[in-house]
């Protein structure tokens, strides 16, 4: 649902701007300050001109104003981003201007009646007039007139191309006289600010608007006195441009207005506080053009012309820098001038889901594409963001894996498996069920080993993962997970130290032994009976208790109290 924003601003009290709470922080928006132009022609200083672009010409136009002497403005100006052109003005075509997308041509009303035209040449197309502000409510589709009624409360009404009608309104505010009014592209929202309030209970207020409520919000970080608000879609935000200070040292201020509130732009542009200028969005050049005005500390009528620009985006960092052809990584882009961004590409092809957030930051999701790696490019409407090495996403394939050696290994973990496949990278990692790997070596793009962890007697399905994504089940990828050999007893339990006991060793694993040792020495002979005995016989060996310990190609028994092995002198001996 749409909804307008109406912000309460300061009066001025006592010869200073009063001070209203700082909401909570907004990102700035704008990359560069103001700059004044240099046209090789230009219109006479003048104050009161109403500024528009006009689309179907690609050219901003001047209509009426003031110059010197009080001396009425006797010609339009239309200007193409370089030079500055007159054109004799229009008896009668005077007041508030916009461009229709609608009707394809620009309409001007106020004091004697609405006019439809290109800018040079004008048709009478209503006899009423509508003083205010004029804007084209996209969402509405038809060119409104922003304005306030005899008890100074906000009116609105809407141009067709031929007459003019009420919208309707519940719960009315008091907004005073003529309020700056902008229609915000980016959030479908009409955005008023006033320059004065009427009743002292309400100033510095922020109101919105949803189509049928006023709903009151946040108010802007600082008292400010708004001259004028307009929408630059370059920077996708509504730009007020304001007095701030006190009588004799006022300054020129910029504010910008998205959906999560006002912010101000960082001070220390060189143009001169004024009033009464005229200021629109110049689609030809991509930027806010001013022209003229007051220059309100010592009152001198001004004839510049200066440019607001937002700057092409630039990429500084991609995280993470690869993901599966498939798409769907959710990436953090970093960089500048990422506010206004009208899109973002993986080498050429769209991504969903992008969200700002920041002017520094956004996200954004890969879409499906080729393996290999890709520029990542972020687009406003002043251009795209140039390549670079860090603005780079690598597409990859999902591993496979063809060979485990060995397949099996102990409960205990530790065993070094060998793993043969296809798109292995650096950043491998490896697991074994959901248990991950502790480490991990790539060797190349087909092999790598593998440390298997510890895990309980099973056998479970090995997963290499890669950016590119997960390895699918091969039937060549099992692993199992094998209890080494335990030793529960020996009978007998003591011999001789010359050797030569047949012994019985109980316990379990035992299939595939490779040794018995009985201390630091081999047995001199075993047989494995079954999977829990063993008849070994005992070595010579030194008096005392000795671990016997049975090995096989899972690994061997942990020494017990119940594996130990007595070897006794013999008498005489």
């Amino acid at each position: 649902m749409r909804r307008a924003v109406l912000l309460i601003v300061p009066l001025l009290v006592a010869g200073t701007l009063a001070v209203v709470d700082s909401p909570a922080a907004h990102a700035a928006v704008i990359a560069s300050n103001w700059k004044k132009l240099a046209p090789k022609t230009s219109p006479f200083s003048e104050e009161g001109g109403s500024l528009a672009y006009d689309a179907a010409t690609n050219e901003a136009v001047l209509l009426g104003g003031i110059g010197k002497n009080d001396l009425a403005a006797r010609y339009t100006w239309t200007y193409d981003g370089s030079t500055w052109t007159a054109h004799p003005a229009q008896t009668n075509v005077v007041g508030a201007m916009v461009y229709d997308p609608a009707l394809g041509e620009l309409v001007v009303s106020g004091y004697n009646g609405t006019w439809v035209g290109d800018g040079v040449t004008w048709t009478l197309a209503n006899a009423q007039d509508e003083r205010g502000r004029l804007l084209y409510d996209a969402e509405l589709g038809e060119v409104v007139a922003v304005s306030n009624d005899y008890n100074y409360l906000v009116t609105i009404t809407a141009f067709d191309g031929s007459a003019w009608s009420p919208v309707p309104t519940v719960g009315r505010v008091p907004i005073g006289v003529n309020p700056p009014a902008s229609f915000d592209e980016a959030s479908g929202d009409i955005v008023l600010v006033t320059a004065s309030g009427v009743q002292p209970d309400i100033d510095n207020e922020t109101w919105t608007f949803d189509g049928s409520a006023w709903t009151e919000q946040s108010a802007p970080t600082t008292g400010i006195l708004c001259e004028s608000l307009t929408y630059d879609p370059a920077l996708r935000t509504s730009v007020c441009l304001t007095l701030e200070g006190s009588p004799g040292s006022y300054t020129f201020g910029t504010w910008t207005y998205d959906s999560s509130g006002w912010t101000q732009q960082a001070e220390g542009t060189s143009v001169p506080g004024r009033s009464n200028y005229g200021v629109t969005y110049d689609g030809g050049t991509g930027s806010l053009l001013l022209f003229g005005g007051q220059e309100i500390n010592a009152r001198v009528v001004l004839g510049d012309s200066w440019a607001l620009k937002g700057t092409k985006p630039v990429v500084t960092g991609v995280t993470p820098t690869a993901g599966p052809i498939a798409g769907g990584t959710t990436v953090t882009i970093t960089g500048s001038g990422l506010v206004a961004a009208t899109g973002v590409t993986f080498g050429g092809v769209p991504a969903t889901n992008v969200q700002l957030i920041s002017d520094g930051e956004l996200t954004a999701v890969t879409p499906a594409e080729g393996s290999g790696t890709h520029n990542v490019a972020v687009t406003n409407a002043l251009g795209t963001s140039p390549r670079a090495t860090a603005a780079q996403f690598t597409f990859e394939r999902a591993p496979s894996v063809s060979s485990l050696s060995p397949a099996r290994g102990t409960t205990l973990g530790g065993t070094t498996i060998t793993i043969t496949g296809t798109n292995f990278t650096a950043d491998s990692t490896v697991l074994f069920g959901s248990v991950p790997s502790p480490e991990v070596h790539v060797v190349s793009a087909t092999e790598l080993t593998a440390v298997s962890p510890a895990e309980a007697v099973s056998s479970h399905r090995v997963v290499v993962t890669t950016p590119g994504g997960l390895s699918a089940a091969s039937g060549h990828d099992n692993y199992a997970f094998v209890a080494p050999p335990d030793v529960y007893g020996l009978s007998p339990f003591y011999g001789p130290t010359a050797g030569g006991t047949v012994v019985t060793i109980i316990g379990s694993g035992f299939t595939s032994a490779t040794s018995v040792m009985f201390g630091a020495y081999p047995a001199s002979s075993f047989t494995v009976v079954s999977p829990t005995y063993i008849s070994a016989i005992s070595p010579a060996e030194r008096s005392g208790g000795h671990n016997v310990v049975v090995t096989t190609p899972i690994g061997s028994n942990a020494p017990v109290t119940s594996d130990r092995f007595t070897f006794i002198n013999q008498v005489g001996s």
